[in-house]
Formats: structure tokens, sequence, C-alpha cells
């Protein structure tokens, strides 16, 4: 069928998810809930700088006491530290705690140490000799006081649910040392965490591991938890309060299963059991595609706390509630986040785009033709909502940059759907699986390129462009696209590419097309591998109509289709580009007729429109009143039309 030139407008609404778009993006409200409490909301950079702590030791094991009372704002305590040196010439010990806390004497082989509080965050330990490479010692802090306030969130807070008090604590990324003397860094997991709780007996306390003691002495209860894998300081955690208590549990194999222990709050438990019912849909997905739930000698749990999200911490997440994504997506982290941990800072995706990316294949496997194509329409929507910004974080120093819901979590969840989509299930899944399994990782810390290596492993293909593209780079890639029908029922197809960030050049990526003709529906992937690259496809029968990215797995825009009379085509040629003076020239061979340009911005609203003699074979683009950057001048002629960008430079 012969289409009239101009602009094509489909019968079916085009995806057309316009550069800062006028329309409402839609975020969902419990992705919003899970990046703003892992945010941590502490109150200044000077409160969450990094660890102090030099690298010269390793972490055995910590057995902390605490005596948390939730009705009362302080903690006292202390933490006994088995460590190893790793390095000659060691004769003092660093651990990083707020220094609003009072350390009150530390002992190290039965006699107490010298030892300084920093003004940034650091215990200083002075030992009697200088310390032998690889040989175990112990040493025990003891401390009390006031945590730093944090705000609504952070290391320790205090609240209240239906008037009864509730304490808790929440330490990503920097808020560890605001209530315990550790190490504080990605370089250093501790490989096994002892916890004795004392409260009130009324209260009861949640920990990481498996509580192996429990018992009511006078006014005091006692609780005593014990964790035995390998967990960095920002993932131990406790909660106490009057909770109610209850399992539910995980078949894995016909004999075996996995416990779901819940500290909830008493007024929510009937709707609580409800909730976290919903997991025996989620693990055993995530147990075929990525392996048993790596903590399965323990337990999983979850601990009712006062913010609005949720943080995974190992073997127990803290929820502030129990909605269906936030759920599948603090489970998704005892995989990615709490087994493999970032080894930066800057590489918080591995964490949270892993996270939130499983969330979305939980849609996937229950509910594909529902939930799933609307959770990766809200990512899509969100992401572009904005031009930049990268995957990977370019401060580190900033809490709100690193759990950036938009960049960490939804444009981590869709490189890793784009990635797949371009090198396949197979691939993916396999180099996902033989990552998280790997020895050299498992339990320990990756970044992008550990990850990388794997999938390009399974998958044969060197990755290098992507990575570039989608997790350095910044911005997204917006589309627009000529088209004209041939007999025989052949297509052409010209893609045209324009990136929104001049970080990335080109987005090199499989590019899907869904094409209607007498009633079917046919979808092709279009390899897109340059720009203006053109294909020619053959389909059941005339083309009705078309839509880009009908499912939404690209991130992407597309800001209009045009549709050419013919396959003739007009070579023209504009100059200066980019553009510095006022006036721009555009040249072309004459032809009869009228030629038609419009200048558009990138909203794709038309700024200006004439009509010029075709004869004469150029004509002037004023410029002068533009402000600087990128346009779109499309240019229609008797026999074809051609869109250019023009880049105004200042």
């Amino acid at each position: 069928m012969k289409q009239k030139r101009g602009f094509f407008i489909l019968s079916f609404t085009l995806l057309s998810f316009i550069l800062n778009a006028q329309q409402e993006v839609y975020l969902p409200s419990t992705l919003e809930d899970i990046s703003c409490a892992e945010t941590k909301k502490l109150l200044s950079s000077s409160l969450d700088a990094a660890s102090v702590v030099p690298i010269n030791y390793d972490l055995v094991f910590h057995s902390l006491y605490l005596e948390v009372d939730p009705g009362v704002y302080y903690i006292k305590g202390s933490v006994l530290s088995g460590f190893k040196p790793i390095t000659s010439g060691v004769n003092q010990i660093v651990f990083d705690l707020s220094y609003q806390l009072t350390v009150d004497s530390v002992i190290f082989q039965n006699q107490q140490m010298v030892f300084n509080q920093t003004t940034n965050d650091g215990v200083e330990i002075d030992l009697p000799f200088t310390l032998t490479p690889s040989q175990y010692y112990e040493v025990i802090v003891y401390y009390q006081g006031e945590p730093p306030p944090s705000g609504a969130l952070g290391g320790f807070d205090t609240s209240s649910h239906n008037g009864v008090p509730v304490a808790w604590t929440l330490s990503e990324p920097y808020g560890a040392k605001h209530w315990w003397p550790c190490k504080q860094s990605l370089n250093d997991k501790i490989d096994s965490v002892h916890m004795l709780i004392r409260t009130p007996s009324q209260y009861r306390a949640g920990a990481n591991g498996i509580l192996t003691s429990e018992y009511v002495s006078g006014p005091w209860a006692y609780y005593q938890w014990e964790h035995k894998y390998k967990i960095p300081a920002y993932l131990v955690a406790f909660a106490v309060s009057n909770y109610a208590v209850y399992s539910d549990y995980i078949l894995y194999s016909p004999t075996d299963s996995i416990e779901v222990l819940n500290y909830v709050y008493p007024e929510d438990l009937v709707n609580v059991q409800l909730e976290t019912q919903r997991i025996q849909e989620m693990m055993p997905m995530f147990n075929q595609r990525f392996g048993l739930y790596p903590f399965y000698n323990e337990k999983y749990g979850h601990m009712h706390c006062e913010f609005g999200g949720g943080m995974e911490h190992t073997t127990m997440t803290s929820m502030g509630h129990f909605g269906y994504e936030i759920i599948a997506h603090e489970l998704a982290h005892q995989w990615f986040g709490n087994t493999i941990t970032c080894k930066t800072w800057e590489d918080i995706w591995i964490n949270e785009g892993f996270a939130t990316y499983l969330t979305g294949m939980v849609y996937e496997h229950n509910y594909p033709h529902l939930y799933w194509p609307i959770w990766k329409k809200n990512q899509v929507n969100y992401i572009m909502s904005v031009p930049w910004g990268s995957v990977k974080v370019d401060d580190t120093t900033d809490v709100w940059r690193i759990f950036d819901g938009r960049l960490s979590y939804s444009k981590g969840a869709m490189l890793l759907h784009m990635l797949r989509m371009t090198i396949g299930d197979t691939a993916f899944f396999q180099g996902t699986y033989n990552y998280l399994h790997d020895p050299n990782l498992r339990f320990g810390f990756a970044s992008t390129e550990d990850f990388k290596t794997h999938v390009e492993a399974t998958s044969g293909v060197d990755l290098t462009y992507f990575f570039d593209d989608w997790y350095a780079g910044q911005g997204h890639p917006i589309y627009w696209i000529n088209w004209s029908q041939y007999p025989s029922n052949t297509v052409y197809i010209k893609l045209n590419q324009m990136p929104t960030h001049p970080s990335v050049s080109f987005f090199e990526l499989p590019v899907p097309i869904q094409f209607w003709c007498g009633g079917q529906d046919t979808l092709i992937w279009f390899s897109n591998t340059s720009n203006g690259q053109e294909y020619w496809v053959t389909l059941p029968a005339s083309v009705d109509s078309m839509k880009f990215n009908p499912n939404y797995d690209i991130v992407g825009s597309l800001i209009f289709i045009t549709a050419l009379e013919n396959s003739e085509t007009t070579t023209a040629i504009l100059y200066p580009n980019p553009v510095s003076e006022n006036v721009a020239r555009l040249t072309w061979q004459p032809g009869q007729g009228i030629c038609e340009l419009i200048l558009r911005n990138l909203h794709g609203q038309i700024l200006w429109h004439k009509q010029v003699d075709f004869s004469l074979g150029q004509t002037e683009i004023m410029v002068n009143e533009l402000p600087s950057g990128i346009y779109l001048l499309e240019w229609d002629t008797p026999v074809s039309s051609t869109t250019f960008r023009l880049v105004r430079a200042q």
C-alpha cells in the first residue's frame, strides 16, 4: 500500500517517549519507597565519610553484646573483634565508630589499652607489641552513648507503633559506625557474627542468623543470634519491639524447607501474614534461576520497623511495610548484594539494579501478560524522565546519588534487561549463575567488570561497547524512522538515532518494531549498529500500522515515523554543523516542485515551518534566536523526506 508522504499517524498509539515529555511519568510508589529507604537520610557528608580503617588486618569474628531499651534513644555494649594482621609491622588497630559515642575502655589480652577517639570517627588502639601476620587476636571495645541523630532513618533509630516503642538499625552505606565499632569498608567481610541483645522483658529482639538462645532474667530478656556466613558491617542489624512471631516455610526438596521467620507488629499481624505468604511464588523462581537461597542453613525473615521501605539485612530484612514489590526486592538482595556485594559504592547497581530486575522477573514469571509489561513501562518512563545520568555512581560521597532510584535501581535493572535481549536468555542466565557461584566472588565483593567477564564468557561477545554505553555512559537514544512499502510485501526501514547526552556517540542496541499486516502482527528486532542503518524486510501482507518498542524492552524514545513516497532519495548537505554563527545552509541537487523545512526541538514541537522552491538548490537556516542545544531539521522534498540533527553551539 503506497503511503502519502509526510508524518504517518499510526492507528495504534506510538510509544513516543519524548525527551523531557510533558506527560506525567508514573513511578511505582514501592520503588520510590525502596530507594528512599536505602538512601538512609544521613545528616551530612561529615557523618557519612567512608571507613578510616587501614587495610592491614582481616576481620574473622565479631561478638556484640548490646543493651537496648526501644523506649530510650541510647545504646550500651561491647564488641569483641577477632582479627588477623595481613601486613607486618601492625602495632595499632583502628575501628570506625562515631565520635558521639563514648569508648569506656579497650581490653587486649586481659589488659587495658591506650586508645584515642578521633574527630573523623575512628578509634585508634595502641597495642603493647607488634603483631605477627596471620595470627589470630581478639580485642574488646566497651562503649555507650546516644548515637548521632540521623533524621527519619540511619545507623540507629527509635520510634513507636500503636503507642509501643521500637528500635532498629539501618547502616547502608555509612551508618554502621553510628552504633557499633566496626570496619565500615567494602574490602573485608566478617566471617561470622554473634549478637546478644538485652532488652526489657516485654520486647523481643530480631537479628541476623539463627536464634540460638532466649531467656528472661528478672526485668530483662536476652536474645542470642548467631550468623555464620560472611557479612559486611553495613548488613549487620537488629530490631527490638513487642513483636508477634510466626514462620512460613518454603520447600526446596521433598524433605527440606527454608524457614521465613517474621517479627511483626501485633496490630498488623493478620494483614502481614497474608503478604509474606507471597514469598511462596518468589523464592522458588529465584532458587531455580540463580541457585538455592544462599543462607538456607539459617533462615530468611523480616523484622518490622518504622520507615517507608525496606533494607536487606542478611537473613532478616528490615521492613517498613509489606508490599508485593518490596518483599520481592529485598528477598532478591539475598543473592545480589548479600551473597555478592558491590566492591565499591560506585557499583551499587550490582546490588540495586539486580534486586530491581528480579522484582520485574517475579511479574514476568507469575503475571507475564498483566504486570510484566506494566513494570517495564514504568521503568522506561522513569529513566527517560531526565535525559542524563549514568548507572555508574559519579559521586560516592553523596548518599542520595548512590541510591538514586532512577539510575541505580531502574536504569540498572533495564541495563540487565537490555543485556538479556542482546545476548539471549541462555547466555544471560548462565553467565549470571556463573557469576554468583564464582568461588573467587561468592560471599565476597565484585565489580561491574567481574559480572561483565562472566556474561562475555557465556555469550562469546565482547560487551565493552554495551557497558560503555549503558553503565558508564549517560542518557538514552532518541529514534526517528523513515520507511517505505514496496511491492511483494517488502518494507524499507531506516533507523536514525540521536543520543540525549554527548557521553555516548551512538547506542548500539537491537531495536524492536511490531508490524500489523492484514490482522496479523509480526515483531522484528533490528540489529542497529550504526546511525541511519537501512533494512529491507518481507512481511506476510501490506503494513497497516507499526509500533516502536511495543513491549518496552529497550530504553529509547521515538519522536516520529516518516513514510517515504517511494524509494528515491535526494542527497543534501547541512553546514556548518555544529553552527556557532547565526546562519546554517542546506544545499541539494535542484529539482522541480516545492520542499518543506520544519525545525523541531527534542520534544517534537515545531519551532518554525517554511516552504522553499526545490529548484533553488539551497536555503539558509536562521539560528540566531535559538539557545544552544540539539534540534531536528526535517526536509520534505517531492521525492523523499530526511531529518538532520542540527547542533546549535554557543
